[in-house]
C-alpha cells in the first residue's frame, strides 16, 4: 500500500520527456524526492495537483536505495494569497537547503513560516518568514543574551554571527524595538531597519550554507 502523507511541494524537476522528479516535505516522512511519471502531460491528473504553496496530500512508495515513486496527488487550499507568492516561493527555497533530501523534519517548520509571511507586513513578509522558519529550525538564540558569550545583552548588536553583547562586538548596530517588532510580530518598519535585517540574516544563512537573497 501506498504511504499518504500531507506536504509541501519545495520544487519540480523535469525528468525524461514526460516526468517530474519531485521534491516535498512530508508531514510525516521529512524531505522526500518522488518520480512522478507522465505529471508533465497536459491530460495528466498529477499536473495540476503538484503546486508549491498549496497543502498537497500524497500518496507514494518510498524507493528502497533512492527515490519513491509517487502514485496520487490531491491538492488543497492556498496557503498565502496570490501577492505573496514571491515572497512564498522564496521561503521554499531557503526550506529546500535547510531541510536537505532525507531530512526527517522541516514540514511543521515551513508551514508556521508561510503562515507568519501570509499575514506580515507586505514588506517585512519575507524577513519575517525566514525568521520564524530558522527559530522553528533551532538555529536562533535568546533574542536578549549574547549569542558568542551567553551574557546579557541590552540592546543585542546585530553581529555576524548572530546577537552579540557590546564587548563581544563593541560599535555594531543594535536590534532596535522596530527591528524586533518586524521579526517576531510581521510589523512594518522603515527601509534602513529592513535592509540591516535582510543583510543580517543573509549573513545568518549563509553561516549555515545557505545563500538567499532577502
Amino acid at each position: 500500500m501506498p504511504i499518504e502523507d500531507e506536504a509541501l511541494i519545495l520544487r519540480r524537476v523535469p525528468w525524461r520527456e514526460s516526468s517530474w522528479v519531485v521534491h516535498a516535505l512530508c508531514a510525516e516522512h521529512g524531505h522526500v524526492a518522488l518520480v512522478a511519471k507522465g505529471a508533465r502531460r497536459l491530460k495528466s491528473p498529477l499536473r495540476g495537483a503538484l503546486e508549491p504553496l498549496h497543502a498537497v496530500w500524497l500518496g507514494f512508495r518510498p524507493g528502497k536505495r533512492g527515490m519513491g515513486l509517487l502514485v496520487r496527488a490531491v491538492r488543497g487550499e492556498a496557503l498565502m494569497p496570490p501577492e505573496r507568492w514571491p515572497e512564498g516561493l522564496a521561503i521554499l527555497a531557503v526550506a529546500a537547503r535547510a531541510f536537505p533530501e532525507g531530512s526527517p523534519c522541516g514540514y511543521r517548520e515551513t508551514r508556521a513560516a508561510l503562515e507568519v509571511a501570509a499575514h506580515a507586513d507586505a514588506r517585512v513578509a519575507l524577513v519575517a518568514g525566514v525568521w520564524r522558519l530558522l527559530a522553528e529550525a533551532g538555529w536562533i538564540g535568546a533574542l536578549d543574551r549574547c549569542w558568542q558569550c551567553g551574557a546579557p545583552a541590552l540592546p543585542p548588536r546585530l553581529a555576524q554571527a548572530g546577537l552579540a553583547c557590546a564587548r563581544c562586538a563593541p560599535g555594531l548596530s543594535v536590534l532596535t524595538p522596530e527591528m524586533r517588532a518586524a521579526l517576531l510580530e510581521g510589523k512594518a518598519a522603515s527601509e534602513q531597519a529592513l535592509a540591516r535585517l535582510r543583510r543580517w540574516l543573509a549573513g545568518l544563512l549563509r553561516g549555515h550554507g545557505i545563500a538567499a537573497e532577502l
